[in-house]
């Protein structure tokens, strides 16, 4: 497979920006609200593209790509039980699941834990 991983990189982002915008009107919860972020990235260049531009704080992410890889579709059910496993996350933390794929598609949920 052959992909423009920059370009790719830049329309994830600014898919992941427009439903970060509909995701803070559907949940009322703002850039503050979540003690954690969990997300779907490949690497750290692009989850710190990805905070910046959400406006998030990146002291907030938990990540598992450096221990699991990229793990695709389990990446963020997997991550947040690993979070959970290790204490990261306790009982009534708001939490923020931010999927972003290469397919060009995002979802997030909003969960409290």
């Amino acid at each position: 497979m052959r992909t423009d991983s920059e370009a790719l990189l830049i329309a994830g982002v600014g898919l992941a920006q427009r439903c970060w915008n509909r995701f803070k009107n559907e949940s009322g919860w703002t850039e503050s609200t979540p003690q954690k972020i969990i997300t779907h990235q490949v690497g750290r260049r692009h989850s710190a593209l990805l905070f910046e531009k959400l406006g998030l704080d990146p002291a907030k992410d938990y990540q598992s790509f450096d221990r699991l890889g990229n793990v695709g579709s389990v990446s963020l059910p997997a991550t947040l039980a690993l979070a959970r496993l290790e204490g990261k996350i306790k009982s009534g933390d708001k939490t923020a699941l931010l999927g972003i794929g290469s397919g060009l598609v995002s979802l997030m949920l909003a969960v409290e834990c």
